[in-house]
């Protein structure tokens, strides 16, 4: 298992958020100028293309929380 001081746990966490952000700022600015069925063709590919980088922070967010030592 791997252990992380708190620090780099911080870090981590920052950065995880960061990634959720540009993965939702992404999904916006690919569809903002598109509309009709532009819009619905990118929306489709734009939304799975959302929910895979969401689901690699999920992930990873996930894994640091497993690996922080408990206040137990």
């Amino acid at each position: 298992m791997t252990t992380f001081a708190p620090d780099e746990t911080v870090r981590r966490i920052e950065e995880l958020s960061e990634r959720e952000r540009e993965a939702w700022q992404s999904y916006q600015d690919g569809l903002r100028d598109l509309d009709g069925r532009a819009y619905d063709e990118a929306e489709a590919e734009a939304w799975t293309t959302l929910e895979r980088a969401l689901q690699e922070v999920a992930t990873e967010r996930a894994e640091l929380e497993s690996a922080a030592p408990s206040g137990d």
